[in-house]
């Protein structure tokens, strides 16, 4: 595979100096009880620079960094030692002339001055260098050696830069907060997330959506003038990154399967979940310094509802709500939700079910068994004829026989047993 020099360009580091008479004050301190009241922070100023050489001919000047590649942000060297930071561009001439306004800032220059009265305005005539920052924070000083010609004894000097950016790193440890973007009164100490309009908000300790997008802390004010705050990081600025999703103070988690460079802003339904970057602006970011994938399902960040089947239904809700009289309490413990519930009001009555089929009719007992007739009393005695009488009258009648004895009546038959009831029929439901 051939070298494609479209995707690296040399390092941007441009050498000049600051037009005698041409630094104007812009700006003072204006905090009147301050010892520094009234001492300028900036200037606008006019430069006349050398042109960069190098050899690659896809720079918009074909192997040529000029006056027309300075941008705002880019920074200031002098040989006194002292950086400015270049806040805007007002306009350049052909490939030399630039004018510019540059800045003291946290007026690092009038505190280090060894005056002791603050000296910080920036040297006419005095060989000066404008170069980039790096991911880290640190100044770009390459190619210097290079163009040492336009840097008498430049060993110094170039030292004290360097270490200037040690001392106070813009990247890795400070962000700003102008007056106009602090309407929630924000202090020193305040642990602040990164709203989607890129101003900071204090992190509220109970919402979990917010803890896990915490930026970083106020750290500081009144920098470069009254009303100013900085803000500390809680992670490594990274740039240069390739496009990322979501809206600016975004969680990202790691997504190789749905996500937009292997990023999502919505947090993963299934598998490990690991958070990765809170998003700056479409290139930048602030690395999360954490461990491994914390634990599967959905943590921070778009919570996803799943339907009766298993379906995602939504992946916009931020948060669950329990109602109901039956729910006693919910308490939130490190990643858990606790919800105890004492069992509700009774529901409405169910509807009566069918009524079941007749059970069948049991079989009849058997008939018991006759008893035995008894046995016939015996007949009595007749009784003795009488005597013919003599004619004349009739002689009395005899007495009649007593009358046999009834025989004794036979006992009764023993009822039959009674037939075993049929099962009653199962009651429908």
């Amino acid at each position: 595979m051939s070298f494609d020099s479209s995707l690296i360009f040399p390092p941007k580091l441009l050498t000049g100096f600051i037009i005698q008479g041409t630094t104007v004050v812009t700006s003072t301190y204006s905090d009147s009880g301050s010892q520094y009241y009234g001492y300028p922070y900036r200037w606008r100023v006019t430069f006349d620079l050398d042109p960069q050489q190098h050899s690659n001919p896809n720079t918009p000047n074909p192997y040529t960094y000029n006056v027309s590649d300075v941008t705002p942000g880019m920074w200031i060297g002098q040989n006194s030692g002292c950086a400015y930071q270049i806040v805007s561009i007002i306009s350049y001439t052909g490939s030399k002339t630039l004018v510019a306004e540059i800045e003291d800032t946290d007026f690092i220059n009038l505190i280090s001055s060894p005056t002791r009265r603050g000296g910080n305005t920036p040297l006419d005539n005095q060989p000066t260098i404008i170069f980039n920052l790096d991911d880290t924070g640190l100044p770009i000083l390459n190619p210097i050696q290079s163009q040492s010609n336009q840097l008498p004894s430049y060993n110094y000097w170039v030292h004290d830069i360097e270490s200037r950016f040690k001392f106070r790193n813009y990247y890795q440890k400070f962000f700003y907060i102008s007056p106009g973007n602090n309407s929630n009164g924000l202090t020193g100490g305040d642990p602040v997330y990164l709203s989607v309009d890129s101003t900071f908000v204090k992190v509220t300790s109970t919402s979990q959506l917010e803890v896990d997008k915490i930026f970083g802390y106020v750290s500081g004010g009144n920098l470069p003038y009254p009303g100013h705050l900085t803000v500390m990081p809680a992670g490594k600025y990274v740039s240069d990154l390739p496009n990322l999703p979501g809206p600016t103070g975004s969680v990202l988690y790691l997504d190789t399967v749905n996500g937009v460079n292997n990023l999502s802003n919505i947090t993963p339904a299934t598998g490990p979940v690991k958070p990765v970057y809170i998003k700056i602006s479409e290139n930048s970011a602030i690395l999360i310094s954490s461990g491994g994938g914390s634990g599967s399902g959905s943590g921070s960040g778009d919570l996803p509802i799943y339907g009766t089947s298993g379906e995602i239904i939504s992946t916009g809700a931020t948060g669950l709500q329990f109602s109901g009289d039956g729910i006693d309490s919910i308490t939130n413990i490190d990643n858990y939700v606790t919800v105890s519930i004492n069992g509700g009001s009774s529901g409405t009555s169910g509807t009566n079910g069918t009524d079941g089929t007749s059970g069948t009719n049991g079989t009849d007992g058997t008939s018991g068994t006759s008893g035995t007739n008894g046995s016939s009393g015996t007949s009595g005695t007749n009784g003795t004829s009488g005597t013919d009488g003599t004619s004349g009258t009739n002689g009395t009648n005899g007495t009649s026989g007593t009358n046999g004895t009834n025989g004794t009546s036979g006992t009764n038959g023993t009822n039959g047993s009674s037939g075993t009831d049929g099962t009653s029929g199962t009651n429908g439901t």
